[in-house]
């Protein structure tokens, strides 16, 4: 067994956000290969891609639905007033004020909506925040320095944090073969 580290992992947060330190971590490297993970496992880039797409697909037949849902509704609520639309036109009301007043119930329907669709959401991100079933990510192994968590830190300070991890590694794998 070699006293040299062969590889070294930095985990953050966001998988998508590998640039915002890499280059920093690169020029505390040196000459040292330092490769982004989806250079490493392009095949698991590929994927998250595909995922990324279909998800957007999802999202958009499901505004799609939506919208045609809208519409019907509004559509609905003009043909059923139809009566009351003409009595508000005999009585000297213009288009322009009637058409107002339906676009001003159709804005309160979307903001009671809203209201309703945000308190549901936030419910649930706060019954889900855990996990499913409570389940937490452990912190273990976790490399800190000055009590931050390593992928809270900012770029610099993220490879100069990376560097010395790496050297007090390289050091310790030293010291236990002698």
């Amino acid at each position: 067994m070699s006293d040299r580290i062969s590889q070294l992992a930095v985990t953050g947060d966001n998988y998508r956000s590998v640039s915002v330190w890499l280059g920093g971590l690169r020029a505390a490297a040196g000459d040292v290969v330092t490769l982004p993970w989806n250079e490493l496992d392009s095949f698991l880039g590929t994927m998250l891609g595909v995922q990324d797409g279909f998800a957007l697909i999802f999202t958009l037949v499901i505004f799609a639905v939506l919208s045609f849902g809208l519409v019907n509704t509004l559509v609905m609520a003009v043909f059923e007033r139809t009566r009351e639309i003409g009595l508000m036109q005999a009585l000297g009301m213009s288009p322009r004020l009637i058409i107002a007043q339906v676009m001003l119930e159709s804005a309160f329907l979307l903001f009671v909506g809203l209201c309703i669709g945000c308190l549901i959401g936030v419910g649930t991100l706060l019954l889900l925040r855990d996990g499913i079933g409570g389940l937490d990510r452990p912190d273990e192994g976790q490399i800190t320095v000055e009590g931050q968590r390593l992928d809270q830190l900012s770029s610099n300070a993220l490879a100069k944090a990376s560097a010395l991890h790496w050297l007090s590694l390289r050091t310790t794998a030293t010291e236990l073969r002698q």
